[in-house]
Order: structure tokens, then C-alpha cells, then sequence
């Protein structure tokens, strides 16, 4: 098949991935994951508040667990974005 003269070779140029910097993909992970901490923590203290009414201690408790199972919640949800 005839090449137009116009059309030029295709050069190889290896590019180099871009660093990190503010707004990067990993700034949004770490977003990402306070962001269900905050949620999920909230939520827990809710649950907290409905069942054992307004004792602190099992607010306490409601709440470091909402935490906790947001942050699990979140960095299961960034490794499968990543994927």
C-alpha cells in the first residue's frame, strides 16, 4: 500500500509519569476516606444516641466504631478505585 509523503514516522518517546502534586489522585483518597470516617462516625453516634440514649459513654463508643468502620469502609472503596 503507498505511504502519502505527507504522513510522518511515528517517533517513541517515553513519557514519564507525572509526580504527585495538590489536587492528585492520592489527595483524593485520603478525601475519600475522612470523608466516610466523618459519615460513618455520625451515623454510629446516631445508632448510639437511638439505642442507649444520652449516657457519653456509649455515645463514645457509637462513635470510635462509626469511625473506625469508615475508615475500612473507605480504603476498601480506594483499592478497588485503583483497580
Amino acid at each position: 500500500m503507498a505511504q502519502s509523503r505527507h504522513r510522518h514516522k511515528h517517533a517513541h518517546h517515553h513519557a514519564h509519569p507525572p509526580h504527585p502534586g495538590v489536587g492528585s489522585r492520592h489527595q483524593a483518597q485520603r478525601k475519600a476516606i475522612s470523608i466516610m470516617m466523618i459519615f460513618m462516625g455520625v451515623l454510629g453516634l446516631f445508632v448510639a444516641y437511638v439505642s442507649a440514649g444520652p449516657d457519653l459513654l456509649w455515645l463514645t463508643v457509637g462513635l470510635i466504631i462509626g469511625g473506625a468502620t469508615g475508615f475500612l469502609v473507605g480504603r476498601s472503596m480506594d483499592r478497588a478505585a485503583n483497580k
